[in-house]
């Protein structure tokens, strides 16, 4: 893994509005936690599009580093990456399918931009 970025907000998916929108919990990190982020191939793009998933981009992480946090990541939790660089955005994500890779140690998390009004809580 060759991290590329840095997930700078990790956020819980607590709850639902009554309109629907994510309520999520507190900040759960205090200092960023170093991922590799991937764009999906077309290819990938479209089977995890077949399978009901929207895969905008992803990120792989090393599982000791949630561990760490004491966060088992879900479906639905709001992270938000900056990657390395001058002047580098930042893009809020909702983690849309959970894999892991390897022996266990990589997660690969495929990330939605977040498309909810409210931006949670």
């Amino acid at each position: 893994m060759i991290s590329n970025a840095k997930i700078i907000s990790l956020k819980a998916q607590t709850a639902a509005t009554g309109l629907g929108e994510p309520v999520h919990s507190e900040e759960l990190t205090d200092f960023p936690l170093l991922c590799e982020l991937i764009t999906p191939k077309s290819y990938r793009a479209e089977t995890d599009r077949q399978r009901g998933i929207k895969n905008d981009a992803m990120i792989w992480v090393n599982r000791s580093m949630f561990d760490a946090l004491g966060h088992a990541l879900a479906v639905g939790d709001r992270i938000t990456i900056r990657p390395h660089g001058l002047n580098a955005d930042s893009t809020e994500y909702d983690a849309t399918d959970i894999n892991p890779r390897g022996n266990g140690s990589v997660i690969e998390i495929s990330l939605a931009v977040r498309d909810d009004q409210a931006g949670g809580a």
